[in-house]
């Protein structure tokens, strides 16, 4: 998911160059989830830079939720 414009560059009163950042959210039932490799071989082969954000159990859903942001110029 796109989030919005990140740090941009400015001069001249011109944006010289924007940085467009967002979100990939993985939900899954299953510990230690082969897709979260595939997800992460996937932002690899992108011109973008991205982390790993948060991973975090929804007790609600029973569900593993993996959050990583990325950026791109």
């Amino acid at each position: 998911m796109e989030d919005g414009e990140n740090n941009s560059f400015h001069s001249d009163n011109h944006k010289q160059e924007q940085k467009i950042a967002g979100y990939v959210d993985y939900f899954t039932k299953t510990e230690f989830d082969t897709n979260v490799d595939v997800i992460q071989d996937i932002l690899n082969a992108e011109p973008v830079a991205w982390s790993l954000r948060t991973v975090d159990y929804e007790d609600q859903t029973n569900l593993i939720h993996f959050r990583w942001w990325w950026e791109v110029v």
